[in-house]
């Protein structure tokens, strides 16, 4: 049963990260560079600048010093440079969200850092005026507005993920709804409300269940109780669910007979300005979780 287990993470995961739109990555690359804060954007541009003068400086010294000395070198090229390439690789082929800009975070953490003592021992011309004072006065500057700029960005400008997760809130505000929800196709609603999914599948295994079908030849053992298809999917619905279940979208879970919810069409309801599709509310109290 344990090996069971082990087969079927190890393919949950082969399967999430499978993609074919090369488009749609790069799409999500950009998303990421967008939505970066002020301090996250200084350390992602000094790791960069650090690879480029790096490399530049080790193909153009023929006897390295100090930064860039043998012993150093390699360490440096592979952790700084060669290591979050291959990484980079891999998603441009496979699958990308934005949040997996946390993958490079310990990388460009070592490349600005690099970048930062090779700027102290090259000591170039453009950047004579800065002391160590200045320096560090301007990095703690960037350090406190960060927070700030982005919670303000996100009033001024908040993304889709935002919005649905605001109009899951309307919603039960709406309906007097003071318990938890499931919106079995958007993970980012339940980590901005702070709310749990009562042991379903997260959105991505979710799609994976209902949309592509992936889990249908899957042997879960029986303690985890995940549902391989979509009418077992259903079946844990009815059974499981909690007060609220949303839908952004059609899919085929959205054609569930749930016979304990009452069931509502968004397009039909002038009044709900959302971009919620599709939802359900319980008719009798959800079911405690075990």
């Amino acid at each position: 049963e344990e090996w069971d287990s082990f087969v079927a993470g190890v393919e949950m995961t082969r399967q999430s990260f499978a993609t074919d739109d090369m488009t749609w990555v790069i799409g999500q690359h950009a998303h990421a560079v967008l939505d970066l804060d002020p301090l996250s954007a200084l350390l992602f541009f000094s790791w960069f600048a650090f690879a480029v003068v790096y490399l530049k400086r080790l193909a153009t010294t023929p006897r390295p010093v100090g930064v860039f000395s043998k012993a150093t070198a390699f360490d440096l090229c592979a952790l700084a440079i060669i290591a979050p390439l291959a990484i980079e690789a891999v998603t441009l082929t496979r699958y990308f969200w934005p949040h997996y800009a946390q993958f490079f975070a310990p990388f460009a953490g070592i490349g600005a850092v690099s970048f930062f003592v090779l700027i102290r021992d090259a000591k170039p011309r453009y950047l004579e005026f800065l002391s160590r004072r200045k320096s560090i006065a301007i990095f703690l500057s960037i350090v406190f507005v960060s927070g700030p700029v982005s919670d303000l960005r996100t009033r001024l400008r908040p993304s889709k993920l935002d919005i649905a997760a605001r109009n899951v809130t309307l919603l039960m505000e709406r309906h007097g709804l003071k318990g938890d929800f499931l919106a079995p196709h958007n993970q980012y609603a339940h980590v901005k409300l702070k709310q749990h999914r009562r042991g379903f599948p997260n959105a991505t295994h979710t799609n994976g269940i209902t949309i592509y079908g992936w889990w249908h030849e899957m042997n879960v053992p029986r303690k985890y109780r995940l549902p391989t298809n979509v009418d077992e999917y259903c079946q844990m619905l009815d059974a499981r669910g909690p007060e609220l279940i949303v839908f952004f979208r059609r899919t085929p879970l959205v054609r569930c007979n749930l016979r304990q919810y009452d069931f509502y069409d968004v397009s039909a309801e002038a009044r709900l300005r959302s971009d919620v599709a599709y939802y359900f509310i319980r008719k009798s109290p959800a079911p405690a979780i075990d």
